[in-house]
């Protein structure tokens, strides 16, 4: 193993001991996994459209139709989960990034981090895939996980692909802008309630009348692709989706960098 592979390591394990220690990341998966579970139980309920009832007789034709809402009932089964895990996605991500990273500057944990032999650049990398990592891997198998409990059988594959990557991106976004915040503030409480306080007021935005539509789709895209996939806009698919993915992915990746091009220049003491 290569000097840089182990200090990339060394930093790795210290990140995860120093900030994520037990019980925090067991809380995190608990929160997550009740939160999924709970969001899809009534779509899923209304969605199990197979049962067998006594005294009907066969109609190829009805079962035909039942067995096409029963796969598009996990597609909205599916969103329903991710869209109830969003509301706590825009809570827990502040709280993770405030008491990492911002709390990092307070306590001089990052000054020891940056005495090992590795760049700014992949110090703040290392601790954004982190976070990534721990919301965004629970958050999808715990959905996905939701929807098979209660549609059993098969999945729409494309649409349920389509809503993984939107959340992944929406995690990005909120990350991104949570990181950059601690930057600019460096300090951890100050850090965590600003980062809520501005993701709850854009969502707040996103539902009222007359905001325009393209900027619904970048601060909540999994709600937009949610809308395209269920036919509750009449608007072409293909193009849509792509263009509120590629929006709310370019929109997190600038500000990721601004957060990158702050770290480097920002003094720790």
């Amino acid at each position: 193993m290569s000097e840089e592979r182990k200090n990339l390591r060394a930093f790795v394990e210290l990140e995860l001991d120093c900030s994520y220690y037990f019980p925090i990341f067991e809380s995190i998966t608990a929160i997550l996994l009740f939160v999924a579970l709970v969001s899809a139980i009534a779509v899923g309920n209304d969605s199990m459209l197979m049962e067998l009832r006594p005294g009907l007789s066969w109609n190829g034709t009805m079962m035909i139709e039942h067995y096409s809402g029963f796969l598009e009932g996990s597609v909205s089964a599916y969103a329903a989960s991710l869209s109830g895990l969003i509301s706590i996605l825009i809570l827990l991500i502040p709280m993770l990034a405030g008491f990492n990273l911002a709390k990092g500057f307070e306590d001089g944990t990052l000054q020891t981090f940056l005495t090992y032999p590795i760049t700014r650049f992949r110090i703040l990398i290392l601790k954004v895939g982190t976070i990534l990592l721990l919301t965004g891997l629970p958050a999808t198998v715990f959905s996905l996980l939701a929807v098979h409990v209660f549609i059993p059988g098969s999945m729409q594959l494309v649409p349920i692909l389509v809503l993984s990557v939107a959340l992944w991106i929406f995690i990005l976004i909120v990350t991104s802008v949570a990181v950059l915040i601690c930057i600019v503030s460096r300090r951890a409480v100050a850090s965590a309630a600003a980062g809520m306080m501005t993701w709850s007021a854009a969502l707040t935005l996103v539902n009222t009348p007359g905001f325009p539509q393209s900027f619904k789709g970048v601060l909540n895209p999994v709600a937009a692709v949610a809308g395209l996939l269920t036919g509750e806009t009449s608007t072409l698919l293909t193009w849509d989706v792509a263009i509120v993915l590629m929006g709310t992915l370019l929109v997190g990746l600038v500000v990721l960098t601004l957060s990158l091009v702050a770290f480097e220049r920002v003094e720790v003491q």
